[in-house]
């Protein structure tokens, strides 16, 4: 029974948040532009009377879950922020006058088409509260034709009473904020007090009116919010809530402000009515005491059963409000659990529908948040034109059910992806719901599709060389003795270059290991540009004479000030150098060179070859493991896909970057700066009487 509570308790959580949805679901509002701009500062406005959300303190000091908010915001963004707390009248004659970047809004359709509203911060439900007593209390805004209601001015209950038909619509107080309007309820100066549930129970306690009668109408999400227009970039703004909702921050401001509700005692209710009958009825039986011994023993044993009445009922009064905090704890706990999930929740009715879905749903499909609900779920589905959508739920439920499967989904922009699905099924009150798991497996898939062709080309480039060693080896073995001696040193020397292939093969993969690992060290010490250059031409040299192509240096005036491990260095500029002698036709030149980089403060390192260039569509995957150019020709160029990927590491081991400069038809540039010492080149410039060096190897 325990391991099972969890997931009925989850289960239950997601129905009433479900349930919740479907009565929230509102038009969508505004998006946020398209286009990032620099956020410099931050001004808010808010209400100075809207506990727990904002509001100044006995010292005049801003407090609350909204302020609080937009500190954590502005030191994410790393910007200035002011913060400004007035009448609500004024807080949005701030905004639209454009003396104030954001606020937080209670959701109306109105809203929603004046305003930007670039995240959901909580939501508000709004209520009724009632004076206990009372021998019935409306059930909801329609049975307020005979009350007299205290709300405040240009809040949602105060739209929201208004709109009522003219029979139905009581007598309307208006008050400048909710602590007032609980005020005047207290003075009996109104029968009923509409507005925010948490504020007024805030302001309730505050008064120590804790016995009031509580009944919600309605709920409506709460965004922070700003104008069409506004120099702030909501872009940076709605990624840096994204930041601060994945690190927990918006939950940690949640349960400091709002998961702690102001104690609801309903049972109080029965006791005033319970309390003063019972004073009632021990004053005038005990006039009676004077006169009939009979009549004190009864109200005796009457006041006994009322006391044990009033014990009952207070245990069982703070039995619920245990039940009532624990509920609303776990309820707050797997909501958070919901929206932070890192993979993809969807919850859909048995018609198909999606009833809900969590912020990673939404970013996996593409879709803005609140966007698929009330959606077709085969609409997320790379559908076969023979398939039926109506019928694609009862395929997935009869495949996913309890299990791990992989299915291909569709974005919101068309693009299709592969994604893995598990499904269970629960009851809620309003009916069979089907929710399923979802994660992405583009990348597992790709890391699979980048392992086989690696093993591949790996006993490929394995194979070759052993292939000649072993040719070598049995000619040797089988007519050594006949051979000519340059025809034995001609074996010995493709046996000796198949060796050497395979020590830099095997030398690469320790490298990506290293890499991977973390152990890759660096031995800096004062390095020679020139030396650095001339020694890598000189290791690709045989390579060089098999490809007929010539090597050519360019190395600027003597340049001093490298601080750099040169064994690291130079396998770089080899592994540049090796990949342009692939590409270069025969009979042309390889040019490799170093100088000042227009860049102050940095050498320029680089190798041009005059080959058929790079298509601008694989640049990206150039400096990645394992990945090769796909040849233009009928033949694919030899290699492990490792060197450029190496050298990428390597120059940004040195705190370098390296890029590549090319152009279809008319050769390669790949090139990689590193930071030098400006006034050590320029007294070794200073000190050198020797020309620049451009020759030919």
């Amino acid at each position: 029974m325990r391991q099972g509570l969890p997931v009925v308790l989850l289960a239950a959580i997601i129905a009433s948040l479900v349930t919740g949805r479907a009565a929230e679901a509102q038009p969508a509002p505004h998006t946020a532009p398209a286009r990032a701009r620099a956020v410099r500062s931050l001004v808010y406005s808010g209400d100075r009377d809207f506990p727990p959300y904002e509001y100044l303190d006995a010292q005049g000091r801003p407090q609350g879950f909204n302020v609080e908010l937009v500190r954590a915001l502005a030191r994410e963004l790393r910007v200035p922020v002011e913060i400004h707390l007035s009448a609500w009248k004024d807080v949005v004659a701030r905004l639209d006058a454009g003396e104030a970047d954001l606020v937080s809004l209670a959701y109306t359709d109105r809203r929603a088409a004046r305003y930007v509203l670039l995240w959901q911060t909580w939501t508000l439900h709004q209520s009724l509260v009632f004076r206990p007593g009372r021998a019935s209390y409306p059930s909801g805004l329609g049975g307020l034709a005979r009350e007299v209601v205290a709300v405040e001015d240009r809040s949602l209950m105060a739209e929201l009473i208004r709109a009522l038909p003219e029979r139905e619509r009581p007598a309307i107080v208006g008050v400048p904020s909710q602590v007032e309007a609980i005020t005047r309820l207290g003075r009996h100066g109104v029968t009923a007090v509409a507005g925010n549930d948490l504020t007024l129970r805030h302001a309730a306690a505050a008064l120590g009116l804790d016995n009031l009668v509580v009944v919600p109408v309605k709920s409506v999400s709460y965004h922070l919010a700003t104008r069409p227009g506004s120099a702030v970039d909501a872009v940076a703004v709605t990624a840096a809530l994204r930041r601060l909702t994945e690190t927990g921050e918006i939950d940690r401001l949640v349960e400091l402000h709002l998961s702690h509700p102001v104690r609801q005692t309903s049972w109080r209710d029965q006791i005033v009515p319970i309390g003063l009958a019972t004073a009632l009825v021990l004053a005038v039986l005990g006039a009676f005491l004077l006169y009939n011994r009979q009549l004190r023993t009864q109200v005796a044993n009457r006041t006994e059963e009322l006391e044990r009445s009033l014990l009952e009922v207070r245990r069982s009064g703070r039995a619920r409000e245990r039940a009532l905090e624990a509920l609303q704890a776990s309820e707050s706990r797997y909501r958070s659990l919901i929206q932070n999930m890192l993979g993809g929740l969807l919850v859909v009715n048995d018609k198909g529908r999606i009833v809900l879905a969590n912020p990673s749903a939404d970013r996996l499909f593409g879709y803005e948040p609140g966007e698929l609900v009330g959606e077709s779920v085969s609409l997320l589905a790379s559908l076969r034109a023979t398939d039926d959508p109506d019928t694609f739920l009862r395929i997935a439920a009869g495949q996913a059910l309890g299990r791990i499967t992989e299915w291909e989904g569709r974005r919101k922009d068309g693009s299709a992806f592969p994604f893995e699905l598990s499904m269970f099924e629960f009851e809620s009150p309003s009916g069979r719901l089907f929710a399923g798991h979802l994660v992405d497996i583009s990348e597992r898939r790709e890391v699979a599709r980048m392992k086989d062709e690696f093993v591949s080309i790996v006993s490929h480039e394995l194979r070759t060389p052993l292939t000649s060693m072993r040719a070598s080896m049995q000619l040797l073995v089988a007519d050594g003795d006949h051979m000519e001696p340059a025809e034995t040193r001609d074996l010995l020397t493709v046996a000796l270059n198949s060796t050497e292939r395979l020590v830099r093969i095997v030398n690469d993969m320790l490298d990506v290991a290293k890499i991977e690992a973390g152990r890759l060290e660096l031995r800096k010490r004062p390095c020679s540009p020139l030396e650095l250059v001339q020694q890598a031409v000189l290791t690709v040299q045989p390579l060089a004479r098999s490809a007929a192509v010539e090597v050519s240096v360019a190395v600027a005036p003597v340049l001093g000030g490298l601080q750099a491990d040169p064994d690291r260095l130079v396998q770089a500029l080899v592994n540049l150098l090796s990949n342009a002698l692939k590409f270069a036709p025969r009979e042309t030149t390889v040019t490799i060179g170093a100088e000042p980089s227009p860049l102050r403060g940095t050498i320029r390192f680089w190798v041009h070859d005059r080959g058929r260039g790079i298509p601008p569509d694989q640049v990206p995957k150039l400096f990645q493991k394992f990945q090769q150019l796909e040849g233009q020709g009928p033949a694919r160029i030899p290699g492990t896909g490792l060197g450029l990927a190496i050298t990428k590491v390597l120059v940004e081991q040195h705190d370098g970057r390296v890029g590549v400069t090319s152009s279809p038809g008319e050769g390669t540039t790949f090139f990689f700066t590193l930071p030098f010492d400006v006034t050590g080149a320029r007294r070794a410039v200073a000190a050198a009487d020797t020309p620049a060096v451009d020759d030919a190897a």
